[in-house]
């Protein structure tokens, strides 16, 4: 009798796994929220809805160029996560710049990095959900100087970089550094991106840049964080400015 409650027991209990969180919001007015978001993640093994997980109501979370911690368990295991999903439910729109996540049975940290893109529950203010996918494991170091020309620093752009290569291409987030003025004239910033792709030998870069104050750089560099790789420095010979616009450097 003892041995068959204790079975029955057994089958009653419920596996509770456990997601945790870094949410990192951007340094730009008004980017804080104090709303709740929705977050659905989706792994190897299927999707789970973790509810308004995100809440921005709580203390300090989801602040402007705040780092936020979350945590909540769940019965169903995804396996290795791969997406997430963010959902607004609140007017009060929210920049967010990356999330890291991780689960208690796989420790491997996955990053998604969201691309100066406002959110909002109301579509004319940001974008009412995203989905963002896990590129890779590989982390890039990536190194910008700014020109020492007049009016050259730039105190409002939103930059990404996509690193192309051999085995093809992968984008870093927004490059802001927590605490600094990026971009300032005559400074080297460096800047370091887990969850990326391996794109093999690294041949080009296309430069994305968002805002209304202009900004010329005279080198970046990147580099794969390995043993005995070297850096690939790509440089602004025609002194291009990036200031809401495009361009592709490829080296020499």
């Amino acid at each position: 009798m003892g041995s068959t409650l204790f079975l029955i027991m057994l089958i009653g209990v419920s596996a509770a796994y456990e997601y945790k969180f870094n949410v990192f919001t951007a340094n730009k007015a008004y980017a804080g929220t104090d709303g709740a978001v929705q977050v659905i993640l989706y792994g190897s093994k299927g999707k789970v809805d973790l509810g308004r997980l995100f809440d921005g109501s709580v203390g300090s979370n989801l602040d402007r160029e705040s780092a936020s911690h979350f945590k909540t368990a769940s019965e169903k295991n995804i396996g290795a996560i791969e997406c997430i999903e963010l959902i607004m439910h609140t007017s009060d729109a929210w920049l967010p710049l990356k999330v890291v996540a991780w689960s208690d049975y796989a420790l491997r940290n996955v990053y998604f990095y969201s691309r100066y893109r406002w959110m909002s529950d109301s579509s004319s203010e940001g974008a009412t959900r995203q989905k963002i996918c896990s590129q890779g494991d590989t982390k890039y170091w990536l190194k910008t100087t700014t020109s020492t020309k007049w009016w050259s620093g730039s105190d409002n752009l939103w930059v990404s970089i996509t690193i192309h290569g051999s085995k093809g291409d992968t984008e870093t987030g927004i490059l802001d550094n927590k605490g600094i003025d990026d971009f300032e004239s005559g400074d080297t910033n460096t800047y370091l991106f887990g969850g990326m792709k391996d794109v093999g030998e690294i041949s080009c870069i296309t430069i994305n840049a968002r805002g209304t104050d202009g900004w010329l750089f005279t080198e970046i560099s990147v580099q794969k964080e390995a043993n005995g790789e070297t850096p690939v420095t790509f440089v602004n010979h025609n002194n291009l400015w990036m200031d809401s616009n495009v361009h592709k450097f490829c080296k020499e």
